[in-house]
């Protein structure tokens, strides 16, 4: 699934309707969704801003590259977090269960 995309010079994102917006009209609730989404699904994919693919306006372009980093820092982590995530379980329950 695609998540982040250049197209014709835009920044864009895909929506819980699977549309397609503008980055500059994301808000907390599409950003909690996207980070639901590449923390659990491996097939997610998203375009990186290079000179081959720019972004034309300068502000759109900043507010791209910083969603860009932030959520393949997230997508590069999650397997550390998800495990993280099962020893506090993991610790919980067995002080749950003592």
């Amino acid at each position: 699934m695609k998540l982040l995309k250049i197209e014709a010079g835009f920044g864009k994102y895909v929506d819980s309707l699977g549309h397609w917006k503008s980055v500059k009209e994301i808000g907390k609730e599409d950003l909690l969704r996207l980070l639901e989404l590449l923390f659990n699904q491996n097939d997610i994919e998203m375009d990186e801003c290079s000179n081959d693919n720019e972004i034309k306006n300068p502000a759109e372009k900043l507010i791209y590259q910083n969603l860009y980093a932030h959520l393949k820092k997230f997508s590069d982590e999650k397997e550390i977090l998800k495990e993280k995530i099962n020893e506090e379980i993991g610790k919980a329950l067995t002080e749950y269960e003592s």
